[in-house]
């Protein structure tokens, strides 16, 4: 009788699929990744569409643009406030 380990076909799965969805030892000391582990928008490299790299690059983008728009509205809601109370 063949007694099979679901428990640790299961571990070597998921361990496999760990290893293919981390890219940066595929990608390590090319420059793509800054010491935070976040993707740099260098402008340097041309990514194919679609793939994950790519769609991870495009998301960066709008996440650094939206802390940039966070900040602006921060300084505006500030500069409110401070007319509003009359510090200015």
């Amino acid at each position: 009788m063949i007694d099979f380990k679901w428990h640790e076909f299961d571990r070597a799965v998921d361990e496999r699929i760990q290893q293919a969805m981390d890219i940066r030892n595929e990608y390590a000391g090319c420059g793509l990744f800054d010491d935070d582990g976040k993707l740099v928008d260098t402008g340097m490299y041309q990514l194919d569409k679609g793939t994950m790299l790519e769609i991870m690059q495009y998301q960066q983008e709008q996440i650094n643009e939206l802390k940039a728009l966070v900040k602006d509205n921060e300084k505006i809601l500030h500069k409110l406030w401070e007319k509003e109370n009359g510090l200015v």
